[in-house]
């Protein structure tokens, strides 16, 4: 079965196989969004767990999305007009994975 062991691997996925992943290993899906809840705040199964990244200037497709079972976002740190809405692809999977890591790791202790 799949596990988050590690962020060992990006790969650009189609439909079909982020369904594959889901329907065979039961893996829960999330994605990044400007509207989702606060990787704060956020509560995930650590398990099984695969988080899709849109690209920057289109985001995550709708058909995927159709499938994303819980959406979540890097708040941002500034107040105001200022406000970054979101950030180059690479910073954004590096500040997920990490946060991600971090809670698996706390939890294992």
């Amino acid at each position: 079965a799949a596990k988050l062991t590690k962020c060992s691997k990006c790969q650009k996925l189609t439909f079909r196989s982020v369904y594959h992943y889901h329907n065979n290993y039961g893996t829960q899906i999330a994605g990044t969004s400007l509207h989702g809840t606060s990787l704060q705040e956020t509560d995930f199964i650590l398990k099984n767990l695969m988080i899709v990244f849109g690209n920057e200037s289109r985001g995550i497709s709708d058909e995927i999305k159709k499938i994303i079972e819980k959406e979540i976002k890097i708040p941002s740190f500034h107040k105001g007009d200022n406000n970054t809405d979101s950030l180059n692809i690479a910073s954004a999977a590096a500040i997920i994975c990490w946060e991600f890591m971090r809670r698996r790791n706390n939890y294992s202790k």
